[in-house]
């Protein structure tokens, strides 16, 4: 099958992430993909570094013939746009093609609600499927469109790289992995371990990602500030990302918003860690409460805590959710399970007889 990937986000992000670990994903599984991104962005160089063919979208506009046409060398069969920028251009490039019409499939993996903008009937005409990241998102494209294009809620799925299985947690560490920004919690996560230490004063917390919108001196300050100095440790980017994980006990995920996808719930859950996540974007779609951890209330230092202290002072019910985790990744959130879910939505439009609309 031949697949062109549209991802026209310049910056780093969970969407660009769902985009990329498909592509790469469909491309080992013997797909033929081509990725579209714009030259510079951290989607076209990833891309790049992963071995996937690329098209270069910059100024997509403008160099619209040019694209139509190097587009149409490659012939695909599903066009699958990422974003709605590049929706809107994948319709173009579908409508103008001068070859068999490809499926064109709008995916969303990002935390803004869906809405249906004004004069976007024709665009939806095009438009053969929709996939949803999260159960929440598709529960809106099919409020917002009830006589939409075929849909499917596709989870993103991880590559296994605990495969000879992880340690049994302890219970004294906690773990936030994810970059530095306000709407990812550290702060929250910190004002928690102080309430934690009062009763269990061994634990520590452990936070590793690059600096985005916060500074990692400005975390280091707030622990200080909380007299946490000693058991709050700030490591910046780490290289050996599977040694982080296995080095925390608890995974914890305290954003106050976004995460319609969430690498950092799945990575926790491979590595056999319970998870202590916000109930925001798709958490609550990784995350079985109660079972492999716990959904809380975004923003509360208590009720982290409460969850925390809730595993620390049972060991057993730690372990057993952190092999809870383990299985639930396994069993829904494999990337070979995400790549065969996606093939099959595709091949169920390529193989339906829904006319392909017009303007």
């Amino acid at each position: 099958m031949k697949i062109l990937h549209l991802d026209d986000e310049t910056w780093d992000s969970g969407l660009t992430e769902y985009a990329l670990s498909l592509a790469r994903a469909q491309q080992k599984a013997g797909a033929d993909c081509l990725f579209g991104a714009p030259r510079g962005s951290h989607a076209f160089s990833a891309a790049e570094k992963a071995g996937l063919p690329v098209l270069d979208i910059s100024r997509k506009w403008a160099k619209a013939g040019q694209i139509l046409a190097e587009t149409g060398r490659f012939g695909p069969q599903v066009i699958n746009a990422h974003t709605g920028s590049a929706h809107t251009f994948g319709a173009f490039l579908k409508f103008l093609s001068s070859g068999p019409r490809a499926k064109l499939v709008r995916t969303r993996a990002d935390a803004r609600p869906f809405s249906c903008k004004p004069l976007s009937a024709p665009l939806w005409a095009l438009t053969d499927g929709f996939i949803g990241a999260n159960s929440a998102i598709n529960r809106s494209f099919r409020i917002c469109l009830p006589n939409g294009p075929q849909d499917r809620l596709i989870l993103q799925g991880i590559a296994d790289f605990c495969s000879e299985g992880a340690p049994a947690p302890q219970g004294k560490t906690l773990g936030i992995l994810s970059r530095l920004d306000p709407v990812k919690g550290h702060s929250t996560a910190i004002k928690a371990l102080r309430i934690i230490r009062e009763r269990f004063p061994e634990t520590k917390l452990r936070i590793a990602g690059q600096e985005q919108n916060v500074k990692g001196a400005e975390l280091k300050q707030l622990a200080q500030d909380m007299g946490l100095s000693d058991s709050v440790s700030i490591e910046g980017f780490v290289p050996d990302k599977k040694a982080f994980l296995l080095g925390c006990d608890i995974g914890l995920v305290p954003s106050l918003g976004s995460e319609a996808v969430s690498r950092a719930a799945l990575e926790w859950m491979c590595a056999g860690k319970p998870v202590l996540a916000s109930s925001v974007g798709g958490l609550g779609d990784i995350v079985k409460n109660g079972e492999t951890g716990f959904l809380l209330e975004p923003g509360s230092a208590s009720a982290i805590a409460d969850a925390a202290c809730t595993l620390l002072d049972q060991p057993d019910k730690l372990r057993t959710m952190a092999q809870a985790g383990r299985k639930r990744y396994e069993q829904f959130f494999s990337l070979e399970k995400f790549t065969a879910e996606t093939y099959d939505f595709y091949n169920s439009l390529l193989t339906s007889s829904k006319s392909d609309g017009g303007i």
